[in-house]
């Protein structure tokens, strides 16, 4: 299980009298998808600019 997916359960099971806790789940919740996202996007980037190095290499 992902971090993200962690903060998001976490999250998902605070009593609702808990809300400053909950807030602060939610908080971390929110900079793990954060995270998430700019990890793939650091990978897809990374993917792109090793298939371009690949194609220019065979030509």
């Amino acid at each position: 299980m992902g971090e993200a997916e962690r903060a998001g359960r976490h999250y998902r099971l605070v009593e609702p009298e808990n809300r400053l806790v909950a807030r602060q789940l939610a908080l971390e919740w929110e900079d793990k998808l954060v995270q998430q996202q700019s990890l793939r996007e650091d990978k897809s980037a990374l993917l792109l600019s090793t298939t371009s190095l690949t194609l220019r290499f065979r030509a």
